[in-house]
């Protein structure tokens, strides 16, 4: 049974250890000063180290610090009768340095120690409790009577110093997800994720990883020992061509297996083999300043064998003129003065027409073009939405000068086309485009039909275009690496950002589909990546419920429960261990959650320790006692009781990035948080205090990369928005119950740019936020028992740059990326109750 005065007692402690620190401000305390104060008083108080022993009725206490400890007051309880008798030293504090001190029962008006639980209080608020040797035969002990259900505190203190709760920072990423792959997030405490994920993963910014590269994606290896082996394609290339033509340049086009490559200058037409019914998709690099097309023939129109004319285009008719007069008659102009006199010059016209009108396959680029030895044609006629009626010719030949007016036409003459006069219609583009590519491109699809003829046109513009066409399914792997090992959290990077995370498989290869896999090359580049392997982190596989991660033990607890999150431990019970003792059967248990989720098992703390060794026990809320057979004797610990969940956290500096990158669509946001957490256990009804300070800073980027049909206007410039703030998060037993903002900052140093070049669109967004103390304060409702965990933070936020395209323009590509650091650089967290 825990004696009421001992919960006192070690609220006393922790209430005179932050009135030390409360006497150096006034009702609002400097925090920088305190947080200054608090961190030596930290120091200090974790190196106090007390040694007492009773033996033979006498005990001693002994320093194993190298600086001395003063103590505020000696007990002793009555383990049976709770009757407290102490020797008090409030007024002027017993110091314990390189000499031991010895006390006997009088010194406590006692008769004996036997049956008695005696313990040192110091100033700083540590208790230390003594190895009763003289007490061993209550081990296992109740009300007196050898009935076996002892709580075995006098063995589990006699293992060494009373357990203390040490509490621990960690930083990195978590990751969660379905199947294979998923999402990362900064690590926090409590991660909350969705019902359908069945793996979790912990990636701590310290754990080892592999690093490997991958030359390409669309590709089978086999793993050997941190390696890649390639195996083959995981489809094989089906484009072909059996012609080839350039104009306007001397470009050259070379087809392998692999695919298709277009270098030189001009513009390189090949004709593409029948590609069948089926859907294709297209892979690519399309250097800076160049373009490739993937085009449909029009009509009949063949640009294998249709004239090219630099100026004009292809020559798709030639038709033949002749002349008929359909309509006669004269115009007349005047002079008029300065100029003496008036002359009429009358104008005569004709009609030539094509010899038999045809309709024509035209594109948008299309013109006509009339040529005759000595007479100029302007050809009309009527434009459809696919073809071109030549109606007629209208012809007018002669001229006459006035002085005011220039030349004039004159006539009235009857011409006669020379022999041989014809009228050529040209297209510059007679084809119906379907895809084009000024950038490098992953996973176009197009829908082939069997009979048609397709076309790649290429404008390497002096680089090496290259392209390679499968057939498209779904279920074809993106990328394939067999002989991986089992369950290892991975990440896939290209240019320091993230685009593929998750974990390997239970069994067979990885298997990754194009949708899983969001990485492109930088422009004129082959698309490859670099893959890490985290063989030593921490992960869970299955149903989620809550999962949990311990750190120090490098285990993960998994509880059946109604909600799905992730929680890392932070605070851990520290038993020390002295001499060679067996520990079996450890649990955890208590409270009101704890009752409702039954024991915890913790097996794998079970075994043999040795003399110095420490047994650290997660502090998982719900669960308020520690129960571990000693030796075969059953012992209970209570959180609530156990040393160091009190009063003072300081943290130690710490940064966290999180990048992404999207090449299908523009990002909606980026986001990243750090922190530190604070860990209390309540020991009294009432309400906790809390104090916090800390000083913060991030900043974040973004761009857009947009790809636009036809040449875009200037973009709007960027608007600036997007904060930094500064959070606490509380929880109780688990439960979060308060999220304080302490600080918000949406005027950051801010930079933007607008960029076109070519159909190129790219806008970027840069915030930087300077270092801010913050601070704020908190009061939670609690009863003894209660475990409260404190998350103080930074979080730095931005949403992505909209995706507006200039009226009348339509996106080809966009790529986004974005990239948020958020750092604390000190902080503290201080209770009181």
């Amino acid at each position: 049974m825990t004696s009421p005065y001992l919960v006192a007692a070690i609220s006393m402690a922790s209430i005179l250890a932050l009135n030390a620190i409360a006497t150096t401000s006034s009702n609002q305390m400097n925090y920088s000063l305190s947080a200054q104060q608090a961190m030596q008083m930290e120091n200090t108080k974790n190196q106090e180290n007390l040694g007492l022993v009773v033996r033979n009725d006498i005990l001693n206490v002994q320093n194993n610090a190298l600086n001395p400890v003063n103590i505020l007051e000696l007990r002793s309880i009555d383990k049976i009768t709770n009757t407290l008798n102490k020797i008090s030293y409030s007024e002027s504090s017993l110091v314990i340095s390189s000499v031991d001190k010895q006390f006997t029962p009088t010194d406590f008006t006692e008769s004996t120690f036997s049956g008695k639980e005696i313990m040192a209080i110091t100033e700083l608020g540590n208790v230390f409790t003594a190895v009763n040797f003289d007490d061993l035969a209550f081990i296992g002990v109740e009300n007196g009577t050898e009935n076996g259900k002892g709580n075995g505190i006098a063995l589990l203190n006699g293992m060494g110093l009373n357990s203390r709760i040490t509490q621990l920072d960690y930083f990195g990423k978590i990751l969660h997800g379905q199947g294979i792959v998923g999402s990362q997030n900064s690590l926090k405490p409590y991660t909350v994720v969705s019902s359908t994920s069945n793996y979790a993963a912990e990636l701590l910014n310290t754990d080892s990883k592999i690093i490997i590269q991958i030359p390409e994606f669309n590709t089978e290896y086999q793993y050997d020992d941190g390696n890649l082996q390639l195996i083959g394609d995981t489809a094989p290339n089906i484009l072909s061509y059996s012609q080839s033509r350039t104009v306007m340049g001397n470009g050259i086009s070379t087809q392998l297996s692999s695919g298709i490559t277009f270098f030189g200058t001009g513009q390189i037409i090949v004709k593409l083999n029948d590609l069948g019914t089926q859907t294709l998709r297209l892979d690519g690099i399309v250097p800076s300043g160049a373009k490739l097309r993937f085009v449909e023939n029009l009509g009949t129109h063949d640009l294998m064998t249709i004239p090219y004319d630099d100026t004009y285009g292809f020559n798709i008719e030639t038709g033949s003129v002749y002349f008929s007069q359909d309509a006669y008659g004269t115009y007349s102009k005047s002079c008029t003065p300065p100029y003496p006199g008036a002359y009429v010059s009358p104008i005569s016209y004709g009609v030539y027409r094509f010899s038999d009108s045809p309709n024509l396959d035209i594109s948008s680029l299309s013109n006509f073009i009339a040529r005759a030895s000595g007479i100029n044609f302007t050809p009309f006629g009527t434009q459809n939405s696919d073809s071109y009626t030549v109606e007629s010719v209208n012809y007018s030949y002669g001229y006459s000068y006035c002085p005011q007016t220039g030349y004039v036409l004159s006539g009235p003459i009857t011409p006669t086309p020379a022999s041989g006069s014809k009228i050529l219609y040209y297209d510059k583009n007679p084809v119906i485009d379907l895809l084009t590519f000024t950038t490098n491109f992953i996973g176009n699809t197009i829908l082939t039909n069997i009979g048609k003829q397709y076309y790649l046109i290429a404008e390497p513009n002096g680089g090496t275009i290259t392209v390679t066409g499968i057939v498209h399914a779904p279920s074809i792997p993106y990328l394939k690496i067999t002989n991986i090992p089992p369950n290892i959290p991975y990440e896939i990077i290209k240019d320091e950002f993230v685009f593929a995370s998750g974990m390997t498989p239970e069994n067979g290869p990885l298997t990754l589909l194009l949708t899983d896999v969001d990485v492109k090359g930088t422009q004129g580049t082959a698309p490859t990546g670099t893959l890490y392997l985290y063989p030593d982190s921490l992960f869970y596989r299955g149903s989620l419920n809550t999962v949990v991660f311990d750190n120090v033990n490098g285990k993960t607890i998994h509880m059946p429960t109604v909600d799905d999150k992730i929680y890392v431990v932070h605070a851990y019970v520290q038993i020390p261990v002295t001499g060679s003792v067996t520990i079996t059967n450890t649990t955890l248990n208590g409270g009101t959650l704890g009752m409702s989720l039954g024991e915890l098992l913790l097996s794998y703390l079970n075994g043999n320790y040795e003399n110095g060794d420490l047994i650290k026990v997660p502090v998982i809320p719900g669960y308020l006692n520690i129960n571990m057979n000693i030796n075969g004797i059953p012992t209970i610990t209570m959180i609530s009781n156990v040393l160091g969940s009190t009063s003072i956290k300081v943290a130690n500096p710490a940064t966290q990035t999180i990048n992404d990158q999207d090449t299908d669509s523009a990002l909606a946001f980026i986001e990243s948080t750090t922190g530190i957490s604070a860990y209390v256990v309540s020991t009294v009804t009432g309400n906790l205090n809390a104090n916090f300070l800390a000083v913060i800073s991030g900043s974040s980027t973004l761009t857009n990369t947009v790809t636009l049909a036809t040449l875009p206007p200037l973009p709007p410039p960027v608007i600036r928005k997007d904060p930094l703030t500064g959070w606490i998060d509380i929880y109780k037993n688990g439960v979060l119950v308060q999220s304080i903002q302490l600080f918000f900052n949406d005027q950051p140093t801010f930079t933007s740019n607008n960029i076109v070049s070519g159909n190129s669109q790219i806008q970027t967004a840069a915030y930087s936020y300077s270092q801010t103390t913050i601070s704020g304060t908190s009061v939670t409702i609690v009863a003894p028992g209660d475990m409260i965990e404190y998350y103080l933070y930074a979080k730095v936020h931005a949403d992505g740059i909209p995706l507006i395209p200039p009226t009348g323009y339509v996106v080809s590509t966009v790529t986004s990326k974005g990239i948020a650091t958020a750092t604390i650089h000190s902080g503290s967290v201080i209770t009181s109750s």
